[in-house]
């Protein structure tokens, strides 16, 4: 598992000049798949970015505890729902490895759904580290964290135009930066056409406080 990541994010790392606004399309696929399996369901997008971070968030379906192991132990939803019939291109599966081009850090906060009912959480995804020993302990601390911040929340608290998943990337570097601001750039400029072919996107939100300007396009 955590010899996986690293040699995914070593490959990675080598194609980051080509890759850098790649991030911003992986979220915008991971939004869409979370209503992929609700006809009835069309997602909001908003990305905001200044000095320090960027975040991305959406109003799609709540988590599933099959994307929480895809998130943290970077199994795919794919590979854990094997042998079901699913609309989903690949929720959290390797493709999401690639918006650690942006960080290896990562703030996620959500709603999960368990058999006793609704849950909001949060924990710190930490993929720092060049060998598995550095690693490991990271993954550990993200299921402890997760587990410990599990709050079980009334059906009323659960607003599905609300948005209610976040990834919030530490931007630590200028080269983060950079990335950061090329995929902002670059998915401005293609939204009115993911708009126009992609029938679940809504809403698409941008506010960059870096520009100073706040930005959004919508389905009519």
């Amino acid at each position: 598992m955590a010899n996986k990541i690293i040699k995914r994010l070593d490959e990675l790392e080598q194609t980051i000049a080509k890759n850098q606004g790649r991030w911003a399309w992986e979220l915008l696929q991971n939004a869409k798949d979370s209503i992929a399996e609700d006809d009835n369901r069309i997602v909001s997008i908003q990305i905001e970015l200044d000095g320090n971070s960027v975040t991305f968030r959406h109003n799609g379906t709540h988590f599933t505890s099959q994307d929480i192991i895809g998130l943290i132990d970077q199994i795919s939803s794919k590979e854990a729902e094997e042998g079901q019939e699913t609309k989903k291109t690949g929720r959290f599966r390797t493709g999401f490895l690639t918006t650690h081009l942006l960080s290896k850090v990562i703030k996620i906060k959500g709603i999960i759904e368990s058999a006793d009912g609704l849950h909001k959480f949060e924990f710190l995804l930490d993929r720092r580290g060049k060998v598995i020993a550095q690693l490991i302990p990271r993954i550990e601390n993200s299921w402890k964290e997760f587990n410990e911040s599990i709050e079980k929340i009334s059906p009323n608290y659960y607003n599905e135009s609300q948005f209610n998943t976040s990834f919030c990337y530490q931007l630590d570097t200028e080269e983060q930066k950079k990335v950061a601001q090329t995929g902002v750039e670059e998915f401005s400029k293609l939204i009115p056409f993911v708009l126009a072919f992609i029938p679940k996107i809504g809403r698409v939100e941008i506010i960059d406080k870096l520009a100073r300007e706040n930005i959004y396009y919508e389905k009519k």
